[in-house]
């Protein structure tokens, strides 16, 4: 779940999945928050730690799901060299 949002309301489950799957330790889960009628998109890759969350636009989130590396923001240049080359290739 996103953080900062609570997983359950009073009277129901704020946070509905969607549809899961998982390949080569890669997790990827849609959610519906019913609370703010939006969609979000929860991926983890147990191989190297990373864990991230998109909120695409309701229309999208299915290519999202399926997709999520491709939909994922850039990180800025500063960032990159800041964080240590899990399995990046050196150009």
């Amino acid at each position: 779940m996103p953080e900062g949002r609570h997983t359950h309301t009073r009277s129901h489950r704020r946070y509905r999945e969607l549809a899961f799957r998982e390949s080569d330790g890669i997790s990827v889960r849609l959610y519906w928050d019913s609370l703010e009628n939006e969609v979000f998109v929860s991926v983890r890759d147990d191989r190297n730690g990373d864990d991230f969350v998109l909120s695409p636009p309701k229309h999208e989130a299915l290519s999202a799901f399926h997709h999520p590396y491709a939909v994922r923001p850039i990180e800025p240049p500063s960032l990159i060299a800041a964080q240590p080359a899990r399995g990046r290739l050196e150009v």
